[in-house]
């Protein structure tokens, strides 16, 4: 094996540490879903008269795009059932 070979396997090695070892270290944070959560699950009867008011009411207090999807999905969990028995 031919110094320079060895020295590029080196080198490609020694980049590859510096770019993965960080990676390990990089943790998400956890969401705390309870705000949007309470919000969503309190919606009142007259908001759901229409797709755009409940829309609008649910996605009201978020904050960003996580937050919208999170209201919308815990309404819809909380509020859409399948008739499993007529199936």
């Amino acid at each position: 094996m031919c110094v320079q070979h060895v020295s590029k396997i080196h080198l490609l090695l020694i980049t590859l540490t510096a770019i993965l070892y960080p990676m390990d270290r990089i943790q998400a944070q956890p969401m705390n879903w309870e705000r949007i959560d309470t919000h969503a699950l309190k919606t009142p009867n007259h908001v759901e008269n229409s797709v755009q008011t409940l829309a609008a009411y649910l996605v009201e207090p978020a904050g960003n795009e996580h937050e919208k999807v999170r209201a919308i999905f815990r309404w819809v969990t909380q509020n859409i059932a399948y008739d499993t028995e007529g199936y």
